[in-house]
């Protein structure tokens, strides 16, 4: 915060073309760069109270088993960094595709209202890992949202992350829900928590490209957990 407001307020110059870099410590790794990870990591941790935190408890390890962990960092703001997020291909998915915004954290002063956590990323993050997958020869990309109740949420980030693509990508509401958690250690069994099946938004680098995990209807969902 500056002031006590958001640094990014509506747009923001969230698009200005010098204001941000991404940094990708996997395909360029930079002692200088893992290091202001690590303390900007230490000190999300240690500050945010968001319910997930627990989730990035060990990121300073893990990261390094992604195909891309990209920081991003605002140049105006003497290369703050304000985000960190993976593409990530874990062994019980199908090897020919990759999880987008994986472990996905923004710094609280950089969340606008409209876009929430997801078009900074969208708009800068996105793009390169679109192209890595590319160049991994990956059949597809996509990311999710846990809740079918904002499955309409998602319908809109899509929209505008494909207006950001210019065609370069197309991502699409997949109609079922999937399920993105390992199986059960030990009987190798589904995960059937309900925050394991999530909507995905899936974008096909390959004619025919499917998302090979397990699905459940949304209307399924609803009489399971509701």
């Amino acid at each position: 915060m500056i002031d006590g407001k958001p640094i990014l307020q509506g747009d923001g110059g969230f698009s200005e073309p010098t204001r941000f870099q991404v940094i990708d410590l996997i395909r360029h790794p930079s002692g200088e760069w893992e290091k202001q990870f690590n303390v900007f990591l230490r000190q999300a941790l240690e500050s945010d109270q968001h319910p997930l935190m627990r989730n990035y408890v060990n990121m300073g390890e893990d990261y390094k088993k992604f195909l891309s962990f990209c920081l991003l960092v605002d140049r105006q703001q003497q290369n703050r960094i304000v985000m960190f997020t993976g593409l990530h291909c874990p062994p019980h998915y199908p090897q020919t595709t990759a999880r987008a915004f994986t472990r996905h954290y923004l710094d609280p002063a950089y969340r606008m209202s409209r876009g929430g956590v997801w078009l900074l990323g969208s708009r800068w993050i996105l793009p390169y890992m679109v192209e890595v997958a590319r160049e991994a020869k990956l059949e597809s990309v996509f990311w999710s949202m846990e809740n079918p109740t904002r499955r309409k949420k998602l319908a809109q980030l899509i929209k505008a992350q494909n207006r950001i693509g210019q065609g370069l990508w197309t991502f699409e509401l997949l109609e079922d829900l999937y399920n993105t958690c390992p199986p059960i250690k030990g009987s190798g069994l589904v995960n059937s928590s309900a925050c394991c099946w999530q909507s995905i938004a899936f974008c096909p680098l390959a004619f025919g490209a499917r998302l090979e995990l397990p699905t459940l209807s949304v209307s399924q969902w609803f009489d399971q957990f509701s």
